[in-house]
C-alpha cells in the first residue's frame, strides 16, 4: 500500500508561483521550487516530468479557474448585459484570487509555456482557448449582428484587455483592487460596446 503524499500537486505549485513572484522565470528551477515546498527534488520530478511541465501547469491551473470564474457571464440572455459580466468577472477574479491573478498579469502564456514534455498536458494547452474563442465569437455575434474583425477586436477590448488594465497596476504592486474599480469597469464597457461605431475607425 502505498503511503499518501505530504505535498499536493497545488502545494509544489503554490510554491513555484512564489518563487517565479520574487525572482523571475530564470529564478524557478526544480531546486529553488524544492526549498520553498520543502518537498524533495524527486518528489517534483516525480509529480511533473521537467520543469517546463510543471510552470506550464501553474500557468493553465491560473488559467482554468480564470475561465471557471467567467463562463457563468455567458449565460446573460442580453448580449451587453452577458459582456458587461464578463468584464466584471475578470476584476472579481482578481479580487478572490490575487495570486493567480497577479500571475496572469505579471507573465505572457509564452513566458511560461515552452516545450512541454507531457502529451496529455499539451493537448490540454492546445484546446484551452478554443471554448472561449468560440464563446466570444457566438457573443460578437449576439452583440453586434456579424463577426467582423472590427467588432471582434472591439469586444475583446472592452472584456478582457480593459477589465486587466484597471486591475493591472494593483495586482503587481500586491495591493488589493478598489471595490470603485468594477463601477469604472462597467461603465467603459457599456460606453464602448453600447456606441461602437463612435469608437471605431471608418473604414
Amino acid at each position: 500500500m502505498s503511503r499518501p503524499s505530504v505535498y499536493s500537486s497545488d502545494d509544489l505549485l503554490d510554491a513555484a508561483r512564489s518563487v517565479l513572484f520574487r525572482g523571475g522565470v530564470e529564478s524557478a528551477t526544480i531546486q529553488a521550487i524544492s526549498a520553498e515546498s520543502g518537498a524533495p527534488v524527486g518528489s517534483l520530478y516525480n509529480r511533473f516530468r521537467s520543469r517546463r511541465d510543471l510552470l506550464a501547469q501553474l500557468w493553465l491551473r491560473a488559467a482554468q479557474r480564470l475561465r471557471a470564474a467567467s463562463v457563468p457571464a455567458l449565460r446573460e440572455e442580453e448580449p451587453l448585459a452577458a459582456a458587461v459580466a464578463l468584464a466584471l468577472a475578470q476584476v472579481t477574479f482578481a479580487k478572490a484570487e490575487p495570486a493567480d491573478a497577479r500571475l496572469l498579469a505579471s507573465f505572457r502564456r509564452e513566458d511560461l509555456l515552452c516545450e512541454v514534455e507531457s502529451p496529455e498536458l499539451a493537448r490540454t494547452l492546445e484546446q484551452l482557448n478554443l471554448p472561449v474563442e468560440r464563446a466570444m465569437r457566438e457573443l460578437c455575434k449576439r452583440l453586434f449582428g456579424d463577426l467582423r474583425s472590427e467588432h471582434q477586436r472591439l469586444l475583446c477590448f472592452a472584456v478582457i484587455d480593459m477589465p486587466l488594465a484597471a486591475v493591472r497596476r494593483y495586482l503587481l504592486s500586491g495591493r488589493a483592487v478598489p471595490a470603485s474599480v468594477e463601477a469604472w469597469v462597467e461603465r467603459g464597457v457599456r460606453a464602448v460596446l453600447a456606441a461602437p461605431e463612435a469608437v471605431l475607425e471608418p473604414e
